[in-house]
């Protein structure tokens, strides 16, 4: 990726993080801070959504002077290492050898569920940080060490700052595990009887109980410090966000808000059964609640462990036989495959995890995460299979949601903020860090016994490959290409291609059958006095293979087998793919009355593939689409080219915006807005229609596209007929007060229709119970005729200035998203003093002034109070975080450990028991 002049291309690597991160990149070199992003929709908070990870200090990799390209993927290559220094070093400091560490830390970084977040790199970074999150848990406990906290609070910090708080709140969660399992444990030593829970709050346990708390709650605070300046502004944002915004309550800690909201316009039980309808019932498609389980881990998938890409590889030929499965959904990542060794040495572990808390608290984690990775195949899922095999549909299964009872369900439901998140796959990242560790785990104590239950495990699983080998084969010779017909053609993929589908399913059980024999063999030598026939001077005599191979044997072969079984997840593209701006930013460029970066476009629909790939079949099909997107201008390409494209959903958007938008496609009858005033109101001057028969014809003409697309017939480029302007001017009388509204997903409908009943471009509606006072009292005779020029004259990110002359006093409309972060200045008769001016929300989701008549400069200028509070937070934070580290240097303090409990002895069990020394 550094020296052939290619960069990762799939999923969201090359069409998503490609151009935020190099827009990122121009906006630090143009000396700004990205706090604000004009070019989706209507603009939007931009450092306030975590995957733009703004200040992550990791970003330091994009000043190297080296291209942006090469400084892209040293990012994401920088990130795959410190994930395997971060799980070699946790390895080492919980007591594994050297070559175990090794073992593990390679497991966990050639894990298909690491590996693949090459494409979604925030999640990479994320996965990175997590063994120094356990490392620091760990060490927080056995030695009661304050710095040890600090240490966590920096991880988790860095995670935040990264891009991924959830997987910050899955470290903190991970924590709170652990200090219970020394609850349960303390009191467990003790033996204290049924009934005596008196004589254990007197006790010992107490005090080391309320310690653990203390630096859980110090962590997490220092870290909520350290990353102020994310976690502020992005609260606030998410806030006004799709994802805050629903119909019922999601978790036990909205009850209490939608109560205080509805009981006073519903009757008790409808609030009820608003309630149970938000917590236990389906959820509706499109919404944040449906997001919320996508990508989940099917039960079957757990196969992939032992047998890789037993399910068939999802790219780039559509081989994938588990589509075959109705229930099957979205993936997340193509593989959960980790090792076959990896996997057998952390299950050697099991039945001594009780001997160590650690093992013992990995394991939970695996179960937990594991688990919870299913996301919507809960119990109620299982309820809606079981009536449909049954034929019988009964009233509870269609009234349970399908993730309702599964670990999933019940972290978003009883865990405090978690419902703000998404994609329960994502929480495999946590389970697979805790095999690995078990499998350094397994490694030294599997060296001790001298591989007896490896090597019987091996034999086992070797047999069971071997009959499912044979009974598939069995059943495809019997039924060959019955099925082929109920798979679905993919619309990236193509077509699904048989043949290779069962090269992969043999292939993955030929892959562990090879495995277990190579393994075992080794083992087998390692542990014999198998001797070496050597010529020595003319004479035969016998030498001991020597026992450092076997290690490095056992991680070549694991080496070698992880490589084999996912290399073809890494796809990349020439870096020539991403160097133009593509046929309509082109076309655009050619039109003389163009006004790129002023107006906007609109994409429809927001579909990234061509509608006819999914008729043929391709190798390079990533590449084309790579190409096809960019031409057609799709999310984040518009970044590159400074285009202002609206319908851009991305990670979040502001939820009025996205009503709005909806309520106007609704009004027309369409699917997409043909109400040309609407369009021209949001300033939108061009429309790319994928697919001809869709999209607005009236008051739109053709123009003739550039490039590759000029021939095509599933693209077309429209240019308005009319002047589509981003500001004007609403005289007073045309101005309808709507009174100050607290805007709820209850009643944002019927604003948003009310907004829409007017002709945006002549009259306006305003969030205000009247106009001010001072305009009221204004003396000026009001002009139906004069002069009146809205103009912007300077157009940045974070700074617009409009140029305004009127005759008559009114409403000044800028149609940029109203957010309030935005602060206003004007000067009024070029008088040089600049005065105040509150921002009005114009139009639901637009920004308004009130201006008498004559000439004004308006500058608006987003200084977001809660960004500078963040940064005020995390300044002193990271202050005291240099100052203590300093101290602890200077002084040369070591942590001491925890005292333990009479008759507790964990801790010698840890030095002394299965998993070897710990390291102090």
């Amino acid at each position: 990726m550094l020296t052939n002049q290619q960069n990762f291309v799939y999923r969201d690597a090359g069409h998503y993080y490609f151009p935020l991160y190099r827009y990122l990149a121009d906006q630090w070199n143009q000396g700004r801070i990205p706090l604000w992003n004009p070019y989706d929709n209507l603009g939007q908070p931009l450092l306030a959504n975590p995957t733009s990870a703004v200040l992550y200090p990791g970003k330091l990799f994009f000043a190297l002077p080296f291209s942006y390209d090469t400084n892209f993927n040293l990012y994401i290559i920088g990130h795959v290492c410190l994930a395997t220094g971060s799980c070699f070093l946790c390895a080492r400091k919980w007591g594994v050898g050297f070559h175990g560490a090794v073992f593990a830390a390679l497991a966990y970084t050639m894990s298909g569920s690491v590996l693949f977040q090459y494409c979604n790199v925030v999640f990479l970074v994320g996965a990175s940080w997590l063994p120094f999150a356990f490392l620091a848990i760990e060490r927080m406990f056995r030695c009661n060490s304050a710095g040890a906290a600090v240490l966590l609070g920096s991880v988790l910090a860095m995670m935040t700052l990264g891009g991924d708080p959830q997987i910050a709140y899955h470290a903190g969660f991970a924590a709170v595990v652990y200090a219970l399992i020394l609850l349960h444990r303390d009191w467990q030593s003790r033996h204290f009887p049924p009934g005596s829970m008196p004589s254990f709050w007197r006790s010992q346990e107490l005090i080391i109980c309320c310690r653990r708390c203390g630096l859980i709650i110090a962590a997490g605070l220092m870290g909520g410090l350290l990353a102020a300046v994310q976690i502020l502004p992005s609260w606030f944002w998410v806030r006004q966000s799709d994802r805050e915004f629903c119909e019922g309550p999601r978790s036990v800690w909205e009850i209490p808000g939608h109560v205080v909201g509805r009981h006073d316009t519903v009757s008790t039980g409808t609030l009820t059964h608003e309630i149970l309808s938000g917590l236990v019932g389906p959820t509706e498609s499109g919404t944040h609640d449906e997001f919320t389980y996508r990508f989940s881990n099917a039960p079957w998938r757990f196969m992939e462990l032992v047998w890789p890409n037993v399910g068939g590889r999802q790219f780039p030929i559509h081989r994938r036989w588990f589509n075959l499965i109705p229930a099957e959904g979205r993936v997340w990542t193509p593989s959960l495959y980790m090792g076959l060794l990896p996997l057998l040495m952390a299950g050697c572990t099991w039945r001594k995890r009780r001997r160590s808390p650690g093992n013992q608290w990995l394991w939970a984690l695996v179960a937990i995460f594991a688990a919870g990775s299913l996301g919507r195949y809960g119990i109620g899922w299982l309820l809606q299979e079981l009536s449909y095999v049954s034929g019988k549909d009964g009233p509870l299964q269609s009234s349970i949601g399908g993730p309702v009872g599964g670990i999933y369900w019940m972290m978003v439901t009883f865990l405090p903020g978690y419902s703000l998140f998404r994609y329960p796959a994502k929480l495999f990242v946590v389970a697979t860090l805790a095999l690995c560790l078990l499998s350094g785990h397994g490694w030294e104590q599997s060296n001790r016994n001298h591989h007896h239950v490896l090597r019987r495990g091996l034999l086992w699983l070797g047999r069971v490959t071997l009959a499912v080998l044979v009974l598939s084969m069995t059943a495809m010779l019997l039924f060959s290409d019955r099925t082929v017909q109920t798979v679905q053609t993919d619309e990236l993929f193509g077509p699904f291609h048989l043949h290779l589908s069962k090269v992969d399913f043999v292939g993955a059980l030929l892959h562990a059958l090879v495995l277990c024999w190579i393994y075992r063999w080794v083992l087998i030598v390692a542990d014999s006095d198998w001797k070496l026939p050597c010529e020595v001077s003319g004479s035969k005599r016998k030498r001991r293979l020597p026992a450092r191979l076997v290690p490095c044997a056992v991680l070549l072969v694991t080496g070698i087998e992880l490589v084999v079984a996912h290399a073809w997840m890494v796809q990349s593209a020439p870096r020539s793919n991403w160097a133009s701006l593509g046929c309509v930013v082109d076309t655009l460029a050619a039109q003389s009355d163009s006004k790129p970066g002023k107006l906007r476009l609109m994409r429809f629909p927001p579909s990234t593939s061509c509608p006819r790939w999914d008729e043929s079949q391709t190798g390079d099909r990533l590449s084309l689409s790579l190409v096809w997107d960019r031409d057609t201008l799709y999310p984040n390409f518009h970044l590159s080219a400074r285009q202002r494209l609206i319908q851009v959903p991305g990670t979040m958007q502001s939820y009025t915006w996205r009503e709005i938008f909806l309520q106007s496609q609704r009004v027309a009858g369409l699917k997409c807005s043909n109400d040309a005033s609407f369009l021209e109101a949001l300033g939108v001057g061009h429309c790319v229609i994928i697919q001809s028969e869709f999209g607005p014809a009236k008051n739109f003409r053709q123009l003739k596209l550039h490039g590759s697309l000029a021939n095509s017939g599933d693209v077309s480029l429209r240019s308005s007929l009319g002047d589509p302007q981003r500001c004007w001017f609403v005289p007073l009388q045309s101005v309808e007060f709507y009174g100050p509204v607290d805007v709820s997903v209850q009643n944002v409908s019927q604003v948003a229709q009310r907004v829409l009943e007017h002709d945006l471009r002549q009259a306006a509606v305003v969030f205000k119970d009247a106009a001010p006072k001072w305009l009221m009292r204004d003396s000026k005779e009001i002009s139906s005729e004069g002069t009146i020029a809205v103009e912007i004259v300077k157009d940045e990110p974070e700074r617009v200035e409009l140029q305004v002359e009127l005759s008559q006093k009114g409403l000044v409309v800028l149609a940029d998203q109203f957010e309030p972060g935005w602060k206003l200045l004007v000067e009024s008769d070029a008088s040089g003093v600049f005065r105040r001016e509150p921002i009005q929300q114009t139009n639901l989701v637009m920004r308004g002034v009130f201006l008498r008549a004559g000439t004004h400069r308006l500058v608006f200028q987003y200084q977001p109070a809660e960004f500078y509070q963040g940064a005020v937070g995390s300044a002193v934070g990271w202050l005291g975080v240099g100052l203590f580290v300093f101290s602890q240097l200077f002084t040369g303090r070591a942590a001491k450990p925890m005292p333990q409990p009479p008759g507790c002895s964990w801790q010698q069990k840890i030095e002394q028991g299965d998993v070897g020394k710990m390291a102090q």
